[in-house]
């Protein structure tokens, strides 16, 4: 069985509101790629690891 260990996406620099959202949600900018998408636009790289909630003792 495979465990997820985190997630990586993109995102064009000029979507302000997606990257709002997924900040808010805990990725965090990592790198960014010019000319990622095919009208020459920019892409913010977000990570955001997977680690497992801790139960309560």
């Amino acid at each position: 069985k495979r465990k997820v260990k985190g997630f990586r996406l993109e995102v064009k620099v000029d979507n302000e509101a997606a990257r709002r959202f997924y900040e808010k949600h805990g990725f965090k900018q990592v790198g960014f790629v010019e000319g990622y998408y095919r009208d020459g636009t920019g892409a913010v790289i977000y990570e955001k690891s997977s680690k497992p909630k801790s139960s309560p003792a």
